[in-house]
């Protein structure tokens, strides 16, 4: 059964992080056999559609990566599994008022309560809500300002994340319907 995939790269495309031709990158999982291969914005997000499991998809990607020296953290998602994170809004306001303030960081595995609530509890202005394995954040002053650092993320939780804003996981879905 083919199924429409979203797969997010960590550190792509922002002056900080590595780059990478997203239209070699398409052109690249076309001729592995994905079908209907798009990127949006040059930040890591390849939309496609495969009969491939999740886990073939995953090694089918990290070794194009791997072609250009990269090995990057790649988290899939199914579209329905994208469309769960949009309809859940676990924060509304956020989403509505300041959308681009409003991060959802991705992981490949389910977050650890305990780890959860030891990142809750620290001293922070951000407002936060776990999914299973999603991470809602309202960056209310910001993202630049906070202490909030996908680093410390990475580290409480234990596992690496990927963010993206909330206008992004709504195109990335309204771009699968297309």
């Amino acid at each position: 059964m083919t199924e429409s995939w979203i797969v997010l790269l960590r550190a792509i495309g922002p002056a900080s992080h590595k780059k990478m031709s997203m239209q070699q990158l398409r052109e690249d999982c076309t001729s592995a056999g994905l079908v209907d291969v798009r990127t949006y914005i040059a930040s890591g997000n390849l939309l496609c559609k495969s009969s491939l499991t999740k886990s073939k998809l995953h090694n089918l990607v990290e070794n194009i990566l791997s072609n250009y020296g990269l090995d990057n953290d790649i988290i899939i998602r199914k579209l329905s599994e994208m469309q769960s994170v949009l309809d859940a809004s676990p924060l509304p306001q956020a989403a509505k008022e300041r959308p681009n303030h409003l991060l959802t960081v991705f992981f490949n595995r389910k977050v650890n309560k305990k780890s959860a609530n030891e990142l809750v509890s620290r001293d922070h202005r951000e407002r936060m809500v776990f999914l299973d394995r999603e991470l809602c954040i309202d960056y209310v002053d910001g993202v630049a300002r906070s202490k909030l650092t996908p680093a410390l993320i990475d580290r409480v939780i234990g596992q690496p994340g990927t963010a993206r804003n909330w206008n992004t996981v709504g195109k990335l879905v309204a771009l699968m319907d297309d």
